[in-house]
């Protein structure tokens, strides 16, 4: 199974203890958020699914093509390529519907 790398914000997540199980290449740190940049699997991605708080979050995941994984609070998931805005569409509709600024909904990709 090939790993994504990924970006997750610590504030997002209901146990922030569970970064320590994922391979982490970066760590940002804003005033406001801890930005992880990591390496996961994608049963990987369901653990972080499961562990995202209720509300405005969401964590996100891409391979070098450009693929891209969204997870949101709730467990909701997209998948669309980077490279493709047209294909953006369900993933920043929901991410609005659920009161994500449309400015956080730009999915960074390296």
């Amino acid at each position: 199974m090939s790993e994504l790398k990924g970006c997750i914000i610590e504030e997002s997540l209901k146990d922030p203890r569970i970064v320590n199980g994922f391979k982490v290449t970066k760590v940002r740190i804003t005033s406001v958020w801890h930005v992880y940049t990591v390496l996961v699997d994608k049963k990987q991605i369901e653990t972080i699914a499961k562990n995202l708080k209720e509300g405005t979050w969401y964590a996100h995941f891409w391979d070098e093509q450009g693929n891209m994984t969204a997870v949101f609070s709730g467990g909701k998931t997209f998948n669309f390529n980077y490279h493709d805005k047209s294909t953006w569409k369900a993933a920043v509709d929901h991410g609005l519907e659920l009161g994500i600024p449309q400015n956080q909904l730009h999915f960074l990709f390296e």
